[in-house]
């Protein structure tokens, strides 16, 4: 099966290439939104079974490890990947040929940084254990190098990406239900990663590459990496804003407390993850519209920023009434105590939702150089808070940090793309919160005494009608 839907399009097609589908918001965001939610919701399977196998240390030794291990991954995945999908959006016939010379230039830059991560695991004063799972986790760089997500996501083909999302997650778990059954089983479980990742490049890489002509084209692998040099920084200094809190957790305090905070960190990764599928969907209709100028481009982006505020309201304040209940319904109740940190790290991925479009706005219009600059202020602030607090507040020091990092990107980002003429903040919002105050005051009242799983229901279904009554669905959105 190749990357075309149908044989007639296989026959009146060049060989080798690929041509951008002209779907729109909708079901873009939902062919990529529904399959990175159900990739989490398979993944939290495999979470809350390690939370229970591994107990809150041995889940801070995984949290750990991710967080030094990321530092590298995100420099690789980055090192192309949103640059790519541009540029793939720009010229689609070039798509295959892209994809190779990016993989091989991708390699030697995992190569690079798998070598760089096994010194730290020989220097870090951890036990053995921990060592070996920084370096074994830290393999999960090889295996993205080969994922073409962001060819797809160029093409605006999304339904492939979330197949390959789902795919890696139903991998990973299954490999962790068969491998791990004491703490002492932590060291599979980077393992289980690799495999998951591996199963998802050779998904995305068959059709891609099945009948292609074209050969892999290192210059151009080359010559998108060099236009991402700052993109390549801007992710690693975001890495930093994200991991500094979990990585001085475990220096500082300890991996008890790197798995307490850790443990929320993955809810909010699932409402994060929701707004990264939005981003998604309107990249490549952005790309085209920066290239008519500014006013379209606004026009997008105002768009964008409505859909993005009906999308995280309601899940941003869901976490926080129901923060307590679900980290005991899912980890345990021992991880009940990290409450207070999650609800301060899923307000900051609320606002990550803006700047995540101002992100996307700035790309489109070349100005990786700006953004670059405002994460480099954002981590600043983020790690010196983080060292300041930490040893005060631990694992609520830690999130506060996070929080107002992601209060001042926001506000930066936010004027730097009004400068650019990109206003993005729309009017709209409103409705958006009156329909999320409503759904609060039904869970607060009339459903308070029902099970937690219907509340969320009901509760989702009163945002919905509420926000059809006041017309406040995005245009984007709507079936």
């Amino acid at each position: 099966m190749s990357i075309d839907d149908t044989p007639d399009n296989r026959r009146s097609k060049p060989t080798g290439t690929l041509e951008s589908d002209a779907t729109g918001i909708l079901p873009s965001f939902i062919s990529l939104g529904g399959g990175l939610l159900v990739a989490r919701a398979i993944a939290f399977l495999g979470t809350a079974f390690l939370t229970r196998k591994l107990g809150p240390y041995g889940f801070g030794v995984i949290g750990l490890a991710l967080a030094i291990s990321g530092y590298f991954s995100s420099t690789v995945q980055a090192s192309v990947g949103p640059v790519g999908s541009r540029e793939v959006a720009r010229h689609p016939e070039r798509a295959v040929s892209m994809a190779g010379g990016v993989i091989v230039v991708r390699l030697a830059l995992a190569l690079v940084a798998l070598a760089l991560v096994a010194v730290i695991a020989l220097v870090i004063e951890k036990p053995i254990e921990v060592k070996h799972v920084v370096f074994l986790t830290s393999l999960t760089m090889l295996a993205q190098a080969l994922i073409t997500a962001w060819v797809y996501k160029g093409l605006g083909r999304n339904r492939m990406v979330g197949l390959s999302l789902i795919l890696t997650q139903i991998v990973y778990v299954i490999t962790l239900f068969a491998v791990v059954r004491e703490p002492s089983d932590v060291i599979w479980v980077p393992i289980a990663m690799v495999l998951g990742e591996l199963a998802a490049a050779v998904l995305l890489g068959i059709p891609l590459f099945r009948n292609a002509d074209s050969k892999a084209d290192i210059h151009e692998g080359l010559r998108i990496l060099r236009s991402s040099k700052y993109l390549v920084s801007s992710r690693m200094l975001t890495q930093v804003t994200r991991t500094a809190d979990i990585v001085l957790l475990g220096l500082m305090v300890g991996e008890s407390s790197v798995g307490l905070y850790t443990a929320g960190y993955r809810l909010c990764l699932l409402v994060l993850g929701v707004g990264q599928s939005l981003h998604t969907a309107y990249l490549p209709k952005l790309a085209r519209a920066a290239q008519k100028g500014a006013q379209t481009a606004d026009r997008i982006g105002r768009r964008a920023f409505e859909s993005a505020v009906v999308v995280v309201l309601p899940l941003v304040a869901g976490g926080l009434l129901y923060s307590q209940s679900l980290l005991g319904l899912l980890f345990g109740s021992e991880f009940e105590a990290g409450a207070t940190a999650f609800k301060l790290l899923l307000i900051g991925i609320g606002l990550q939702y803006v700047h995540g479009l101002a992100h996307n706005v700035l790309l489109v219009f070349d100005r990786t150089r700006a953004d670059m600059r405002l994460r480099a202020i954002a981590t600043i602030i983020n790690v010196t808070l983080n060292l300041l607090w930490i040893p005060r507040w631990g694992i609520v020091g830690a999130a506060a940090a996070t929080l107002v990092s992601h209060i001042v990107i926001t506000l930066l980002s936010l004027w730097v793309c009004r400068r650019l003429g990109v206003r993005l903040v729309s009017s709209s919002w409103w409705k958006a919160a009156v329909s999320t105050a409503i759904m609060l005051a039904w869970l607060l009242t009339a459903a308070v005494q029902w099970p937690l799983a219907l509340q969320i229901l009901t509760g989702g279904l009163v945002y919905a009608a509420s926000l059809s009554v006041l017309r406040g669905i995005p245009v984007d959105l709507r079936p």
